[in-house]
């Protein structure tokens, strides 16, 4: 189900509120951090955009750098459940030794997938602890069905972000990008990977994890 942030909105803004951008410095940290996986060829997707992106986001941040932003470490993933919890257990480990060494940075988890049907780009607010490959195996051949990602926990028991990502995509929306905040990222390895990733953050850690998925453009 897709969700369209003004609805988001309407509950977190009154009529008598004006939206404004906030700053790091305002939320009493000194910058950010960023984390950033892509993934590999997959399914009718042989080349992945999120693969060309990180191969091309140096170079990018290196003509247009962001002010208080970081890129700490990037990563492209197979797209396979072992590789993508062997990716997200050493990307939470790495943000977590950075936040613990850099309080006043904040460390930010974004994980890059793509949608092919999708005609915008979504953020990601929730997972769920389901995994059903049910339309096809991953590529190491591990097609589980209605399985859970992490035992001792119910199956599809809903993950939220803790990223703000209403106001994360009203910004971007004011900005001119064609998105919108979802809260199904299905139950292949995007759902897979942002559902283990909210899993095992740890608690007391300056970290924060969201998945955006985008459209994938065919010429």
């Amino acid at each position: 189900r897709r969700v369209h942030g003004d609805q988001y909105l309407k509950k977190m803004v009154t009529k008598d509120e004006e939206f404004q951008i906030v700053s790091p410095k305002q939320f009493e940290y000194e910058g950010v951090e960023v984390h950033i996986t892509g993934f590999g060829k997959f399914g009718g997707v042989e080349v992945n955009p999120t693969t060309i992106l990180l191969q091309s986001l140096p170079k990018i941040l290196e003509k247009e750098p962001i002010p208080l932003l970081k890129v700490g470490s990037q990563r492209i993933v197979i797209v396979s459940a072992v590789d993508s919890l062997q990716a997200v257990n050493d990307i939470v480990k790495l943000a977590a030794e950075e936040a613990s060494k850099k309080p006043t940075i904040k460390q930010v988890i974004l994980h890059l997938g793509v949608a092919e049907a999708n005609p915008i780009f979504f953020v990601e607010s929730k997972g769920y602890n389901a995994a059903d490959f049910s339309g096809f195996p991953d590529e190491k051949g591990y097609q589980p069905e209605a399985e859970v990602i992490v035992k001792g926990v119910a199956y599809n028991h809903p993950l939220d972000s803790i990223v703000p990502c209403a106001d994360l995509v009203f910004n971007l929306q004011q900005a001119g990008f064609p998105i919108d905040v979802s809260d199904n990222p299905g139950t292949f390895i995007c759902n897979y990977t942002v559902s283990y990733t909210h899993l095992t953050l740890p608690t007391k850690a300056q970290v924060q994890s969201s998945v955006v998925a985008g459209a994938l453009k065919k010429k």
